[in-house]
């Protein structure tokens, strides 16, 4: 497990928007990210790269470039056991009224595939679908929002 929590580090510690990341055709966190998850079971990297969102990205810019890592890694495009938690703690630290142009495209991406992957939705048959409209969405925010201001 520390490997998994030292290699989870590497790669969601740099910035997604920095003019080096990966540059020069180069795609080595790309590639890391590849190998690491052909080697271990996708359900412990994604417990500890919840825990690095968590206790590591409180602020929108943080989420944004933790998202932003997220999806260039391919979570998205896996099964997760409860979507709605990670969603929930994303849409809560961001204010996607504010945050839009930043984030809405990329949020909204995640949200589909990884509520898609667990059967929740299909947009084909509701091609209206929102993620921030989502009832469970929703309470799972307010559930973020109550612990995030209780800590305070």
């Amino acid at each position: 497990m520390e490997k998994i929590t030292t290699m989870t580090e590497y790669l969601f510690g740099c910035d997604f928007f920095a003019d080096d990341f990966d540059a020069d055709e180069t795609y080595d966190h790309y590639d890391c990210a590849q190998k690491f998850m052909a080697e271990y079971k996708w359900s412990d990297i994604y417990d500890a790269w919840i825990d690095y969102l968590v206790n590591n990205c409180d602020t929108p810019d943080k989420v944004i470039n933790f998202v932003n890592l997220f999806s260039y890694y391919g979570g998205q495009d896996q099964a997760v056991k409860d979507p709605y938690y990670f969603l929930g703690y994303i849409y809560c630290v961001v204010d996607m009224e504010k945050y839009w142009d930043e984030a809405g495209s990329v949020f909204d991406g995640i949200a589909i595939s990884l509520i898609e992957n667990c059967g929740k939705v299909n947009v084909v048959k509701n091609p209206y679908y929102s993620p921030e409209k989502d009832p469970e969405v929703t309470v799972s925010v307010q559930k973020w929002r109550k612990r995030i201001d209780g800590i305070k």
